[in-house]
């Protein structure tokens, strides 16, 4: 047996081998198609419609199920110089947005008990929540983590805000800002009136000088004297001169004792 002979019979085995063990593609369970895929914002947010078929019955009515919403495009509204005061609007490619991922409980029975593969189903998905209007691609699984139908993608029709590009009104506006800060500075640095100091304040009307009050009259003088004397130079002369004639009177009789 030649060596290439024997390389054909262990090629056969080998490859079905490397076939066993290669990983299989996940297949879809079931389907699931949207009624419209162009949706019309209503109050802030966007209501989907969907049909939802699973290969069989599920064991129970209700399935939950997680719908992953990427955001591929963005619909942009913006003003520019071009076009002055216009709005403009351009789609936007999003090649990096991170998912959105929505999870939902599905019911696939009736009141009567009934259990049934196919389903309809419909929810709101709003712009708290972070949506805006654009293109999403929508992925939907259930709840062993298994593709349900092919992904498909939903235009979320709206506007979102507008994005003012005019270098005008930029300058303009940064302009007016600095005027209004400029005033402001102005207003702040200006010193604040002070009252005048009391000496300067004039008096108050009741600490206004008065007139000085008038003499008191003059004492009227009586007619003739009271008959008394009234003690002076003179009359202090006479009182020593009659003291010395006394003592002198005195000092005689003494000697003639």
């Amino acid at each position: 047996m030649t060596s290439r002979t024997v390389s054909r019979k262990l090629a056969a085995p080998l490859l079905a081998l490397a076939l066993a063990l290669a990983p299989a593609p996940a297949i879809a369970a079931g389907s699931i198609t949207p009624v419209k895929t162009e949706l019309t914002e209503i109050a802030g947010g966007w209501k989907i419609f969907l049909t939802i078929k699973l290969p069989k019955k599920p064991a129970t009515p209700h399935q939950t199920f997680r719908f992953s919403f990427t955001k591929k495009v963005y619909y942009e509204t913006f003003k520019d110089d071009a076009h002055g005061d216009a709005e403009q609007s351009r789609s936007v490619p999003i090649t990096d947005a991170q998912p959105s991922v929505e999870s939902l409980d599905v019911n696939f029975g009736d009141v009567k008990g009934n259990v049934w593969e196919t389903t309809k189903l419909d929810f709101t998905i709003r712009r708290e929540r972070g949506y805006e209007a654009g293109e999403y691609k929508v992925e939907v699984r259930d709840g062993d983590g298994r593709a349900v139908g092919q992904a498909f993608t939903i235009k979320l029709q709206g506007k979102n805000d507008t994005i003012d590009r005019r270098a005008m009104v930029m300058a303009d506006g940064g302009k007016k800002k600095k005027e209004e800060k400029k005033e402001e500075k102005k207003e702040d640095a200006k010193p604040e009136e002070k009252a005048a100091p009391a000496s300067d304040a004039p008096p108050p009307a009741d600490a206004e000088a008065k007139p000085a009050a008038a003499p008191p009259p003059p004492v009227e003088k009586k007619a003739g004297g009271c008959g008394c004397e009234v003690p002076g130079p003179a009359r202090e002369g006479h009182g020593a001169l009659w003291l010395g004639a006394a003592a002198l009177g005195l000092s005689l009789a003494r000697r003639r004792r």
